[in-house]
Order: structure tokens, then C-alpha cells, then sequence
């Protein structure tokens, strides 16, 4: 599956800031941005990555993590 499919379907969404999901509350946009709830979801971001890969970042909960105010030039998964 593509990047372009994942956003498409809603299971990517581009330029999401980051900041909110922090505890310092810093930081600025996501280039894409996933929230994986299942298997499915993970398996399609991991096609994406071998198709098209780009920087990762997993987050968690966001504790000390600082993240550049000019954001993540990557894939966010949560």
C-alpha cells in the first residue's frame, strides 16, 4: 500500500502536530502521522515503508520527548 492510499483511506494523515502529544508540549508537525489500533494497520504502514521508506519515529506517551519545532521529516506511529 502506498503513502498516498494510507491518506486516503484516513489511516495516515499528513502535518499533524506533535506538540499536543508531548509532555513538555513542544514541537511542531508530523509529516505523516499514524495511530495503529490494530494488525492491519501496522502491516500497511510496514508495505509503505518497504515501497517508500521514510524516517520513523514510534511514540508512546510523549514523556521527555522534545521534538524540533520544524517537526519530523517522517512517519509518527502511535
Amino acid at each position: 500500500m502506498s503513502w498516498e492510499a494510507l491518506v486516503a483511506a484516513g489511516l495516515a494523515i499528513e502535518k499533524v502536530e506533535l506538540a499536543p502529544l508531548t509532555t513538555y508540549k513542544l514541537g511542531g508537525p508530523a509529516e505523516l502521522f499514524v495511530d495503529v489500533d490494530d494488525r492491519s494497520v501496522l502491516a500497511a504502514v510496514g508495505e509503505a515503508l518497504q515501497a517508500d521508506p521514510r524516517p520513523v519515529l514510534v511514540l508512546g506517551r510523549g514523556s521527555n520527548l522534545l521534538i524540533a519545532d520544524s517537526g519530523f521529516p517522517g512517519v509518527v506511529i502511535r
